[in-house]
């Protein structure tokens, strides 16, 4: 779909001049002031980004061939927009949530398969609901755990649709593979683009191998082909600015200068090895956030307190699944019956919106009739005073909502 109109603000630039066709309405709309930001922005972070967002205007990046790019000028309400991503990313973390935990118990390979499907597309649907609401620099700076086999394989799945089955695609995954912390969209464009050169680089029948594995506190992910290869003399000079041995691009791929700017960025390094007429090969290595997978304790017992019926069968299976002996209440003045005359139970996980007695009062209360339990208090915003909060009451931590079920899971593992 062409997302430019008769009447649509937007302008054209390259790497090495910048900024240097506006459209008139683009003209009555962004002053020079802007312009010169948006400029400073592009350069700044290497085209690395779609969305940049200055002086409450925001603007989306398209990258063309031979190094021009496309700025078009979109309009959106951010508080609406807001209100809805945040209610709609809700939904996609209840039915993702579900979709885990079905996973756990299913046994045969295609519905699990399925399953994962289900997930890899509502999390990255969640990813792109949160860039919708970030604020000016957030859409740049956003970073989450993410999960780098889901990555290549919709990168995978998106070359297969266009090799017209002349170039073969094999992965070998050792699985579990630790996740990173990045900025996912950064990620799938580095990986994207590699993955696009070693495709390009093929004339005719051809394979590329893609391997991912975990290498002590990093991950290393592999990328093989059986394409032309690239000279000894240029192999220093790829990663150089603007630098490319392909005679004609019809792709609007990243260059690999690029490509290496945003792997150092989260502490990585890519290497590449190759010999012409036999392939090329890179190896980016990152970071990993490294899991403790102790195992808990079956006599651990733990409270669910949350007005939310679905979220109280999610969370019991998850934690029956892992072996903990749990039970719900519903409300604030429930917990307090329940908790006040028993000292069984070790972790109270409570959520703050409850109808009636809040979560924090409810905490409050217990707390000044002499329980100790441990105490994990959830919300769906940020409180006021937070520190003040978790010293005065002895809260281990505050979990924002919609949960992340492995972030929770680990720090109920943290504390029983």
């Amino acid at each position: 779909m062409n997302p430019v109109s008769n009447n649509s603000a937007y302008c054209f630039g390259n790497l090495g001049e910048g900024l240097t066709f506006f459209s008139e309405s683009f003209n009555d709309v962004v002053n020079s002031e802007t312009k010169t930001l948006l400029e400073s922005k592009l350069n700044e972070k290497y085209f690395s980004v779609t969305d940049i967002s200055i002086n409450d205007k925001l603007f989306t990046y398209f990258p063309l061939p031979n190094d021009f790019y496309f700025i078009l000028l979109s309009t959106q309400d951010k508080k609406r927009t807001k209100e809805i991503t945040h209610d709609l990313n809700n939904v996609f973390n209840n039915i993702n949530n579900a979709a885990t935990l079905l996973y756990k118990k299913l046994s045969d390979n295609y519905e699990k398969r399925l399953t994962e499907g289900i997930s890899e597309n509502l999390q990255r649907g969640a990813y792109l609901l949160k860039k919708l609401s970030a604020n000016d620099e957030e859409d740049i700076n956003l970073v989450d755990e993410i999960n780098v086999i889901l990555i290549l394989r919709s990168i995978i799945n998106e070359l297969n649709n266009s090799s017209l089955n002349k170039i073969t695609i094999t992965t070998n995954f050792v699985e579990p593979l630790n996740n990173i912390v990045a900025n996912e969209e950064e990620i799938f464009r580095a990986l994207f683009n590699i993955c696009l050169n070693a495709k390009e680089s093929i004339t005719g029948i051809g394979s590329i191998i893609v391997a991912a594995a975990n290498d002590d506190a990093n991950i290393k992910i592999t990328i093989s082909d059986t394409g032309t290869g690239i000279k000894e003399e240029n192999l220093a000079k790829i990663f150089d600015m603007g630098f490319s041995t392909k005679i004609k691009k019809t792709e609007s791929g990243i260059g690999l200068s690029i490509v290496k700017n945003i792997i150092e960025k989260y502490k990585g390094k890519i290497e590449v090895s190759s010999k012409v007429n036999f392939g090329t090969s890179f190896t980016i290595t990152l970071p990993a956030v490294v899991k403790n997978i102790t195992q808990p304790i079956k006599s651990n017992h733990i409270i669910l307190a949350d007005d939310d019926e679905f979220m109280l069968d999610l969370l019991t299976e998850l934690f029956s699944s892992y072996n903990y002996n749990t039970e719900t209440v519903k409300s604030g003045e429930e917990l307090i019956e329940k908790v006040k005359n028993n000292n069984s139970y070790t972790l109270l996980i409570v959520d703050q919106n409850m109808p009636g007695i809040k979560g924090l009062d409810a905490i409050k209360q217990l707390r000044e009739m002499g329980n100790t339990s441990s105490v994990i208090l959830c919300s769906g915003t940020m409180l006021e005073n937070r520190n003040d909060v978790l010293r005065k009451l002895n809260i281990a931590d505050i979990v924002i909502k919609p949960y992340d079920f492995e972030y929770l899971l680990n720090k109920v593992k943290s504390l029983l």
